[in-house]
Order: C-alpha cells, then structure tokens, then sequence
C-alpha cells in the first residue's frame, strides 16, 4: 500500500517470464506509477498503478519470451493510479510471444486468469482504469468486480498533434491490438477475453479541455466499461453485469448480459483533480484523486463492493464448475457454480470484511516453452513465485470447503525439506485438541474432578477424509459442518490426565487448534483457554498463550497456534490461562521435539561415531553422545484433593494451602503407573470416558539405552528422582545440550562436553532433565524410578504409591 515508482507497477511489478506466477489474497491499494518518456514506438510507460505483468521487451521487433502463465485471484485492487499510462488497476502485456511461435495450438501459450477480484476506485492517466490487455492471446476474466474505475486521457499520447484537447478512452477494460508479429502468429487482431460473470460498472472515462483546464466527461457515454483501443474490435462478454448507457457488446438477453445497477451495499467516488505542472517529459498532466482511504476513523468501511440481498446479480451467472478456482469466493464462502451470482462476491447476510482472508495455495496453468537455461515449470504458491525447482507437490485448493481444518495448513517453503527427512511433503505437523472438564481415579480409588485436553486430531483426519470421498460439494459440507461440533463434544468430559503427548520434527510448520468446550459439571464457569508451549523459543508473543501477551479462546470457539519448530528438545504444555488452578486441574502435557540429526544418511560420520538408518538421538549432538534406543517421557505433577473436592462443590479455592497428597507420574500413582494402557474409565464419569492413558512403565533390553525426558510442573514441590542399579547421565536440561562454548580448544568444534553422571536429579517446578540410562551390563530385572523424598511415595494416606514407577531390562 502506498506506494510510488517511475516504472511500472506499482503495488506488484512481474516482469520477465516465471515458472508459474500467482498473485493472491493481497489488499493492493493507493499506488501510483508515473513515468511518462516517449520514445521510438512507445507513446508513453508507466503502466500498472496496481498490478504489472509483462514479458521480457522485445528487441528489433522480435517476440519476447512472454511472462509465463499467471494467476491473479483474491485481491482487493483498489485505489491506484497510473499517471500517464494504462491500468490503473491492472496492466497485462506481453504475456505471450515465443510460447506462440513454438505451438500452434492455443491450449500450449501462456494462459492470464483474472479471478475473483474486486478492483474498484483505479485510475488511469492515459486508459483502463481498471484492466489494459496487449499482446495477450489467452486470457479469462470471470467473477471479477470491477468498478469506479476512472480513466482521464491526461497522458501526453491522449492528445492529438497540436491539440488541446485529450481524446477520450476505454476506462473498465481496455484490450489493445497485438504487435504485429504477435498477430501474424496468433492469428488474432486483439486480446478478446473470456469475460464471464463479471460486474462492469460506472468505469468512468475523461477528457482533458484545456480552455476550461479542467476534465470534461466523455461525451459518447460517460461510462466506458469495455473497449477496444487503437483499430476497434467487439469483446464478448457474457453473463455480466454492465452500466446503463455504456457502450453495448452482443445483444442482450442471447448473452445474459444485463445493463443494471448491481446495488453495491455502498459505493466510492474519486475525486479527481487535473492541474498543469512542470512538464514532466511531455506529460504536463498530474492527476490526483481523493479520497484514499478503505476505512473511515470509526472504523467502518468506506466503501463496500459486496451486493446487497436485492441484487440482480444474485443467482443470474454462467455456469463455472469447470474452473474450481471459483468454488469460493471473494470471501472464501461457498459459490454455487451451476448458477453463481455474478461478481466476486456470492451473496451472504453476514456482509463479510472488505478485505480479502488468506488462502491457501492455487496450481497455475503450466503451459508453453522454457526458455534457454531457465529453471522447469514449478507449482505456484501463495507465498509468491520464484520457487526453486524441484520435485512437484500436490496443490491444495485454492479455498477451503467451509468448516475444513486441514485446508489450509501451508507449508511456506514446500520444495524444502524443512526436517531434513528427504520427503518435503511431510513438513507440517497438525494437532487439535479439545479443552474441558473431565474426572480422574486416584491409585487408591477415589475419583477426582479435573480441568484437561482431549486430542481430537483422529476426529478432524477421519471426518476430513470421509468429506474428500463423497463426489458432490454439499455431500462434502454436510459432513465438514460437523467438524466443529464433534470435536466440541469430544472436549466434554474428556479432559485427559495427562494431556496428550505431542511429539514434533525440528524444521517442521506446526499448526494446533485448540477448542474450548466448557465445563459440563461447572456450567457456572466460563474459562477461557490457552496453550503456552514451555520453555520454546515463539517467534511471536501472540501464540505464546501467557494472557498479558497472546489471546485465548472461550468457550464454542476454536484458536489456531502456529509455531517454526527451531530447537529439539524436551519441554511440556499447559494452559496458562489462570495458571495455578488450571494446572493444578490437570491441562499440563508432555511435548517434545526430535532432533533433524535423526535423519542424517545411512554411513554419516559424527566426528568418530558413524550413524545408521534408524538411529535416534536427543540433541544434534555432533558426536552420537545423545544416541538412544528407548525414551520415556515422564512427567511429575501432583493432585490436592481438598483442592479439587471444593471446587467441584463450588465453593472457595483454598490457593494458599495447597499440597500435593496424590503426587503422580504422567497423571497417575503407583501402582497405576505401571499399568501399560489406558486406566479404565472412572466410575463419576457418566459419559463413560477413559482420561488416564500415559503409562510410565519403561522397558527395554540388556544393553539398550533409555532416554528419560522428566519433567516437574507440581505448583507446590520440587522432586529429587533416582533408579537404582541403573548408570544415569544427564545430558540436556530445559531443552538445552549441556555443552560449552566453541571452541574450547581440544577436540572437535563441539564445545566442552558437559554431560555428568549422577545417582539422583532434582527437578523444581517448570523445569525439564534428560537423562540417558544405559544399560550394558545390568542384570535383567526390575528397576524403580522413584522420588527419594518418602512422604511423596503415597497416595494420599495408603503408603507405597505415588510419584514411583518401574524400569524392565529383558534379556537380549
């Protein structure tokens, strides 16, 4: 936005021909281009206020390489100017030239899609306020609005030789005529669109008089939706919404087109002015308009192109089920394809945002030569063009079906192996969870009421998957509009102790839903809800879930976290949302991150020790010294019964008094820990759900190493851990390899190791250890891993239990 070049684009310049260009989802508005130097034919430049897009300029007459097939969806253009060219929303040209040359048959050129814009409130010095076409061979333009759209013939080529007087021009859409090699090729005269289901309306078309130094409308018609420039030419438009008065092209009725007022829910007028100034080579001509805004200070938009519930656009478009692109529209709400309403926007009573949401990535059209020494084709994503080559990734759709999760999870680098697995396509990691209230079973019987996630990750995949099956959209959404409340449900008395482990790639696009379903058994109670990933290094404060500096969801709604995953490691999750009560609840899990140096190839040297396929490690540690069979992630908190026995009587919480008398390992006491599966349902739990389905049991085999991720989040104990007969090492805490500073002048450029071997580890409240057992030459056996501070190895008043778990070593 804002911007100011004396080229040409504006807001976005394409310049030279790309793999696949695609521009979407961008707000492009209050631009200006002005560079107006004449030179052996070329009458002006500066084209493109909003949008440029052009091949290569050709030299001595020959054609240029064209600019690659390129997409423009989705985009608020509004509110640009090109000062002394063509397009003031947007300018197309050279788009094809060897691409013809090499094929006769149209469907190998370059292809240019215009859909689903709104470009409103352009304008042009010279013609097109809103689209110029030239050199141009295959080009759709559907379900576009483009209106308000100002062309001023101000531009130094307007005016004829010894004139005063501009002549007046095109100001919607303007095609001008090929070059001439162009046409010999292409066997056409002029860029002839496919125009289908596009509103044209008042694109108004100046003069400039200079006896009243002033812009005069055009005489002919003061709206010029379409034209054709420099020789004439008839467009064909179809099912389009055209202005009253304007210039007709094809019989109404035959080609649906309707020359009506579209009833916008309210509209913007430029101000234009048009002074004299010091010649600006050969352009003594400044235009300018007002206002530029999109909102006003209340914060209402100040115009508002969506149709209102009276439109005569509403259900009166062509049919466009063969381009899904147009599935969705402007505003990512479903288009009925067999009859659409005609414009970007399909009606909706919810009078949505004016500025476009974001969407996920769309296939451009692929078609054409390459060129000498340039790169291959590649898929085109939203992120932008320019990607290097290299394996193909399958598109997603441009829009997602209404209530669909899974679409869009982007990966913004998806020709990058982001975590080093050598599959690109498995970079993006996704999770749902489910917020809620649930019960517990204590190791001595007694149930406890509890605050929890649920992981309804297998909810959203199977109902996604079984939506991507039926062969109709509305089948489809029948079934996706039922996402949300599932998953909801799912949250409902299903609150899991522990929470859900959640185990992510280094490199990977992490994206988490979280929902919040409520309190079934405290419906006094409105908590809101958060994740707050503990210890990581967020790149944004706002996913953090720390209240002071992220947001949190109530209850009904879903929130979407996402996180780069940067550092491996053990770390934990919790709600930090009323942290002391919803922690000491149970919304506390096991997170952990695997290190990239897992998938290093088959043979690879770490300084000494040589990796294989399959090896699994803690850290990157360089040197194998983090190598592990097993790991165990086990997680210390602790229970209050009085705590939770008052709050699910609703009565005060006693804050000041708690003290963990049920001390658990990953959300259970000894013996339960040892259980290997889930715990059976607890008996308060009148939806008959399993809540406790982390065991701590740790197995393995003679000389095996185990690697145990420990962590304590108690509110109200620290805790001091050991196995004995069983060597511990530890080799990281709080997600961080215990290694000095490079170089420390022996050895490799590793840093000083700082492992140490211990017989105990004590861990204070947030903190995380890892710690390496190794087993070679330890007897098969038994082993416990328990706290050492006795009065923790109970379960409330039943002695033996508590924060204690076993270790079996297996004969090899």
């Amino acid at each position: 936005m804002g911007n100011f070049t004396r080229g040409s684009g504006g807001g976005i310049g394409h310049e030279g021909r790309s793999p696949g260009g695609l521009i979407a989802n961008n707000v492009i508005a209050f631009n200006e281009v002005f560079y107006g130097v004449p030179a052996p034919g070329v009458a002006v430049s500066g084209d493109g206020g909003g949008i440029f897009i052009a091949g290569d300029v050709p030299v001595g007459g020959a054609l240029s390489d064209g600019s690659g097939s390129v997409t423009v969806i989705n985009n608020l253009i509004q509110g640009n100017l090109a000062g002394a060219g063509h397009g003031g929303g947007i300018r197309a040209a050279g788009i094809n030239g060897a691409d013809v040359t090499a094929s006769a048959n149209p469907a190998d050129w370059y292809a240019l899609d215009i859909l689903n814009n709104i470009i409103v409130n352009n304008v042009a010095g010279y013609s097109a306020g809103g689209i110029s076409l030239q050199d141009a061979t295959r080009v759709r333009i559907l379900n576009n609005t483009i209106a308000w759209n100002d062309s001023t013939a101000t531009a130094i080529a307007a005016f004829q030789a010894d004139s005063t007087t501009s002549t007046p021009q095109g100001a919607g859409l303007v095609s001008h005529q090929h070059t001439a090699t162009l046409a010999l090729q292409s066997r056409q005269t002029f860029c002839d669109p496919e125009l289908k289901n596009n509103i044209f309306f008042h694109n108004r078309s100046f003069y400039f008089e200079r006896a009243l130094n002033d812009l005069v409308p055009n005489p002919s018609s003061a709206y010029v939706d379409l034209e054709v420039a420099e020789g004439g030419g008839t467009l064909h438009p179809t099912y389009c919404i055209l202005s009253p008065g304007t210039p007709g092209y094809g019989p109404l009725g035959t080609t649906h087109n309707q020359k009506v007022n579209p009833l916008f829910v309210n509209q913007q007028i430029n101000n234009l002015y048009a002074a004299v100034v010091i010649d600006e080579a050969g352009n003594n001509l400044s235009v300018r308009l007002d206002p530029i805004s999109i909102y006003l200070p209340n914060g209402n938009p100040l115009a508002n192109y969506h149709v209102q519930n009276t439109s005569p656009a509403i259900g009166t478009g062509g049919d466009v089920a063969a381009v899904p692109e147009l599935a969705i529209d402007f505003d990512r709400e479903a288009r009925v394809l067999a009859t659409p309403d005609i414009g970007a926007d399909q009606y909706s009573a919810a009078n949505p945002s004016i500025i476009p949401p974001a969407a996920p990535a769309v296939a451009v059209a692929l078609v054409g030569p390459t060129a000498t020494g340039a790169a291959p084709p590649v898929i085109a994503v939203a992120n932008g063009a320019g990607i290097p080559p290299g394996p193909e990734v399958p598109p997603l759709y441009l829009n997602p079906l209404p209530g669909d999760p899974l679409n869009p999870l982007l990966d913004p680098e998806p020709m990058v192996d982001s975590d080093g697995d050598g599959n690109p396509a498995n970079d993006v990691a996704y999770y749902q969870l489910s917020a809620g209230d649930g019960w517990a079973t204590m190791a001595d019987g007694t149930d406890l009421y509890t605050f929890g996630f649920t992981d309804a990750t297998k909810t959203v995949t199977d109902m996604t998957a079984l939506a991507a099956s039926k062969p109709t959209q509305a089948e489809q959404e029948a079934i996706l509009r039922q996402i949300g409340p599932a998953v909801l449900t799912e949250g409902m008395l299903g609150g899991n102790l522990s929470a859900p482990t959640m185990v992510f790639k280094e490199g990977q696009h992490a994206y988490l839903d979280l929902s919040n379903a409520g309190m079934m058994m405290r419906p006094d109670l409105f908590d809101p809800h958060t994740v707050h990933f503990h210890g990581f290094p967020n790149a944004a404060s706002i996913f953090d879930g720390e209240p002071m500096a992220s947001i949190a969801i109530g209850m009904g709604g879903t929130l979407r976290y996402y996180y780069r995953i940067v550092e491996p490691g053990t770390y934990f999750y919790h709600c930090h949302v009323e942290a002391t009560e919803h922690m000491q609840m149970g919304m506390i899990g096991n997170l952990y991150v695997l290190p990239k140096q897992n998938n290093l190839p088959d043979g690879a040297d770490l300084n000494g020790f040589i990796h294989h396929t399959g090896y699994k490690y803690a850290y990157n540690d360089q040197d194998g010294s983090t190598y592990y069979d097993v790991e165990a992630p086990i997680q210390v908190t602790g229970f209050d019964r009085n705590f939770h026995e008052q709050h699910i009587a609703v009565q005060p919480l006693p804050f000041a008094a708690l003290k963990d008398d049920y001390p658990l390992l990953n959300g259970r006491g000894y013996p339960d820990t040892i259980v290997p599966g889930p715990l059976p349902a607890p008996a308060s739990n009148d939806h008959g759900v399993t809540s406790q389905k982390t065991t701590s049991l740790v197995t393995a085999t003679q000389g095996q190493k185990i690697l145990l991720r420990l962590s304590n989040v108690s509110e109200t104990d620290y805790h001091t851990f050991t196995v004995l007969g069983i060597p511990m090492k530890v080799v990281a805490k709080d997600a961080r390899l215990l290694r000095g500073m490079d170089p420390d002048g022996t050895g490799p450029l590793l840093g000083k190791n700082l492992y140490y071997d211990t017989t105990s580890i004590t861990i204070g409240g947030g903190e995380t250890t890892d710690v390496i057992l190794n087993t070679a030459g330890v007897a098969p056996g038994t082993y416990l891993l328990y706290t050492t501070r006795l009065n923790m190895l109970s379960n409330n008043t039943e002695d033996y239990g508590g924060a204690m778990t076993e270790i079996v070593i297996t004969a090899p």
